[in-house]
């Protein structure tokens, strides 16, 4: 792997990275789980919205599904533009 790591400076990685803004410091006080800040997030961009539509890139993975998923559950489902890819 040649000695590359992540942003983290823990993992190992196959790119060398460099350049990052430093990592924020945990907010020992944050207690939402994912599932609540996706759902809310989802919310807050159907609600920016305002009635128009929505374009999602899908590609079938975990990251695009969770997002779509979330947005299903606010967004009038003739809303949503999902773009498919490979």
């Amino acid at each position: 792997m040649g000695g590359f790591q992540d942003r983290t400076r823990t993992l190992p990685h196959y790119l060398k990275m460099s350049g990052w803004e430093p990592l924020p410091e945990k907010d020992t006080n944050f207690s939402k789980s994912f599932k609540q800040i996706t759902l809310e997030r989802a919310k807050e961009i159907v609600e920016l919205a305002n009635g128009q539509q929505i374009a999602i890139s899908w590609s079938g993975g975990l990251d695009s599904t969770t997002a779509l998923f979330a947005l299903m559950q606010y967004a009038d489902p003739k809303q949503l533009i999902v773009c498919c890819n490979w």
